[in-house]
């Protein structure tokens, strides 16, 4: 089977227009690269405001804890209040209540 040289030269042609489409290796391994990268950054942008909001929050409810008061501060608070039936008493007896 013989092959007509217009035949050889159109499939070269071709052949070589296809080539010069398609894209380069090195070409799709700097997209991949640069995708990575920009994906590593935003991941480690939301891992810093990730950890600033459980920061704020960590802070918020210690705050709130803090204005808390705990068994000890009302057993003193307890302690420490005024028995108005010893008032009254102490009251009657010195003649200031009626």
């Amino acid at each position: 089977m013989r092959v007509n040289s217009t035949e050889l030269i159109d499939t070269r042609t071709n052949l070589a227009g296809q080539l010069d489409t398609k894209v380069d290796l090195i070409e799709v391994q700097n997209a991949l690269n640069e995708c990575q990268a920009d994906i590593v950054k935003q991941l480690d942008d939301f891992k810093v405001l990730i950890q600033g909001e459980i920061r704020d929050a960590q802070n918020e409810t210690y705050k709130v804890l803090d204005c808390k008061a705990d068994f000890l501060d009302m057993q003193q608070l307890l302690d420490s209040k005024v028995d108005l039936k010893n008032v009254e008493e102490n009251c009657a007896e010195r003649g200031q209540v009626e």
